[in-house]
């Protein structure tokens, strides 16, 4: 009986000491400002509407509501126009469309739409919509300059997955005020669809609020307690990462998903575990003849008459390749590596932008290239993570920080006054009032070469 209790009391003394360090390791992490992220980005309820080409962001949304961005909150609202943006005025002149890159995932005064307008002095309508790629991007640009004939500048910011996008299209719907995804790659080596019926969707979508996955689990006990732990434990969402490839290296993948305790990407015959697909050009013969397609979607912004400026924004895997050697990264950022598994190395890395950089330059529509300028500031010591206080994009999402926002607002209005774009009075004192914020904030401007290398403007017209 006496060798009963002291084993009792050992084992509660393991389980109440094991409970103290995972409540201390909780409380260090929080401390650190690792707070658990599975709680966060997720769009407002209702900030987007079903529309014939997909979705868009619903008009007049408010009162703001709060978004996440990793742990980071900030107010988002919708004007008049379904636009993240304050009410439009009557004479605006710069138009700026594209996906979540333009849409700003950033506070409002921070998005680089915002910090554009404030150094031009010139009234922009920041009309980005998250999820978007060119067609819609398109269909947006043509519906607001109707409203506004006094736009003179359409700027389309390109990101490379609005080539999937594209191809999708239109690859989100919105079902009970959620956006979720409805078409999807059913066979990556062919390039073949499917369009998800409504019903599928909607089950998908009571599974995601109920277990955090599309999927229905297996055992749905075990996924429940992960969704909680994801949502409300920091060592949970910073360990389950390493966890899981130390469980599939002992146990194996197939019996972890049989279990229960690991999800699988397949969606019965579906797949979901393409990369990008810009970067399979060269590889896949159907991503060849999707991709000329694809192009003529931004050749057809040369219909709406305006002067067209495309600024090509780069992944952060591009900006910061030195992620890409990092083991803590692919651990980390598994999602993350998977869209880019096309590219073997840094010249693979930076090809989609010379394909659409030679391509501008064949339809003679002017753009700007942020990848070497942001390679140019960017600090490259070898890491594993990004820091939002030194570097461009936030650290587990993908889109540029509010210090980022602000290079890329500055960048911009340097492209549209040095190279007269835009005609705006006092150019020249413009022109040295954001070099002198560019060197004063990022410590230097760009030199000419870089700059050169950077910028395309054709001869005569930017249309």
């Amino acid at each position: 009986m006496k060798y009963v209790k002291e084993t009792i009391y050992k084992i509660v003394l393991v389980i109440f000491g094991f409970a103290i360090g995972l409540l201390t390791a909780e409380g260090v992490l929080r401390a650190i400002g690792k707070e658990p992220l599975g709680s966060y980005n997720r769009d407002p309820r209702w900030y987007y509407i079903a529309t014939p080409y997909g979705h868009d962001i619903n008009r007049n949304f408010w009162p703001s509501k709060v978004m996440y961005v990793d742990t980071f909150g900030y107010s988002v609202w919708s004007n008049e126009i379904g636009c993240f943006d304050d009410p439009p005025g009557k004479h605006p002149r710069i138009l700026l469309v594209g996906d979540s890159f333009t849409w700003g995932y950033a506070p409002f005064k921070d998005k680089w739409g915002t910090i554009l307008e404030k150094e031009i002095r010139t009234e922009t309508l920041k009309c980005g919509v998250s999820g978007f790629g060119t067609k819609q991007a398109f269909i947006k640009a043509a519906s607001i300059i109707k409203d506004f004939p006094s736009i003179e500048l359409v700027v389309y910011s390109y990101f490379l997955n609005d080539f999937d996008d594209d191809y999708l299209y239109p690859s989100l719907t919105v079902i009970g005020g959620y956006r979720v995804n409805k078409t999807i790659i059913r066979n990556f080596s062919d390039g073949s669809k499917v369009v998800l019926s409504i019903t599928h969707l909607r089950k998908g979508l009571r599974n995601f609020l109920e277990y955090g996955t599309h999927q229905t689990p297996s055992i749905g006990l075990i996924q429940k307690i992960k969704f909680w732990l994801n949502k409300h434990s920091s060592v949970y969402y910073y360990t389950k990462g390493l966890i899981k490839n130390t469980l599939i290296s002992i146990i194996g993948k197939d019996t972890l998903e049989q279990i229960g305790l690991v999800q699988s990407h397949q969606i019965k015959k579906y797949d979901r575990s393409q990369p990008l697909l810009i970067f399979g050009i060269d590889q896949y013969p159907w991503i060849a003849d999707a991709f000329e397609k694809h192009l003529e979607n931004i050749t057809a912004f040369k219909k709406l008459n305006k002067k067209i400026v495309v600024p090509l924004i780069p992944l952060k895997e591009q900006v910061y390749p030195e992620l890409m050697r990092s083991k803590t990264y692919k651990v980390d950022s598994p999602i993350s590596l998977q869209m880019i598994t096309l590219a073997k190395s840094d010249e693979d890395l930076i090809k989609p932008q010379k394909i659409l950089k030679k391509f501008l330059k064949k339809e003679r529509i002017a753009y700007i290239d942020y990848l070497p300028l942001l390679r140019f500031y960017a600090d490259h010591r070898d890491k594993s993570i990004l820091n939002p206080e030194i570097d461009f994009y936030w650290a587990f999402d993908g889109h540029w920080n509010i210090k980022g926002n602000r290079l890329i607002g500055l960048l911009l209005a340097r492209f549209l006054v040095k190279e007269n774009i835009l005609k705006i009075q006092h150019r020249s004192g413009t022109l040295t009032h954001i070099d002198s914020i560019l060197k004063a904030k990022f410590g230097k401007i760009p030199p000419e070469d870089i700059w050169e290398r950077s910028i395309y403007v054709p001869a005569k017209s930017v249309n």
